[in-house]
């Protein structure tokens, strides 16, 4: 499963498993509770939140976790293209 479908099934999972995805996605794009909170324009006290199974993302927030695992995927994609042109 790739990210993307991750975060859409975010939306249809139970609240007791959002923590161990929440967690899971944030340290695959290597990042801090402080910088992904800043990443999705939440405070660092709301990802805590939801890593420790408090409350759960909205909406909203969710939304923009998609977009920002789509703008980490087309930098992705972008880097192996040139990674291959250059080879």
């Amino acid at each position: 499963m790739n990210f993307l479908e991750t975060v859409a099934g975010l939306r249809f999972i139970k609240k007791s498993d959002m923590k161990e995805h929440i967690k899971a996605i944030r340290k695959e794009l290597g990042l801090t509770q402080v910088a992904f909170a800043d990443a999705l324009g939440v405070s660092f006290a709301t990802v805590n939140r939801w890593e420790n199974d408090r409350t759960i993302p909205s909406k909203l927030a969710l939304s923009a976790l998609e977009s920002l695992l789509i703008k980490k995927s087309d930098a992705k994609q972008k880097y192996k293209r040139n990674e291959i042109a250059f080879n």
